[in-house]
């Protein structure tokens, strides 16, 4: 798989992974978290919004993020089709965080950019 992402690639994974669905499922009682994903360098971005309880996607960037997510291309796939969790990127080095620290944290323990883990085997 090339090491780039398109914005058309991004736009079919998000759909694959049926991102505001998995949200959406996260939603209830949120006060308002504006996600933004940044592909480095020179690939694109994606976000997510929770605000009174309603889920909002879009590819691009966002008008105020309340965080902004750094990676390669190879994590965003990996955060979107579920093989790797945020908080996993994060200790692993492979995202970093630019914004708001806090909603930072409090994603790495709750939300997923995309689609639900695979299972995995102990260990």
């Amino acid at each position: 798989m090339a090491e780039g992402l398109s914005t058309s690639e991004l736009t079919d994974l998000l759909d694959r992974a049926d991102v505001r669905r998995h949200l959406a499922a996260g939603a209830d009682g949120t006060t308002g978290l504006t996600v933004e994903y940044r592909v480095e360098p020179d690939g694109p971005s994606w976000w997510w919004s929770t605000r009174d309880a309603t889920v909002a996607t879009g590819i691009g960037s966002s008008s105020d993020p309340d965080v902004v997510l750094v990676c390669s291309a190879r994590t965003a796939r990996q955060l979107i089709d579920g093989t790797v969790e945020v908080s996993r990127a994060f200790l692993l080095g492979e995202l970093r965080a630019e914004g708001n620290l806090g909603a930072a944290l409090d994603l790495a323990s709750g939300h997923r950019a995309g689609a639900e883990p695979s299972s995995r085997g102990p260990g």
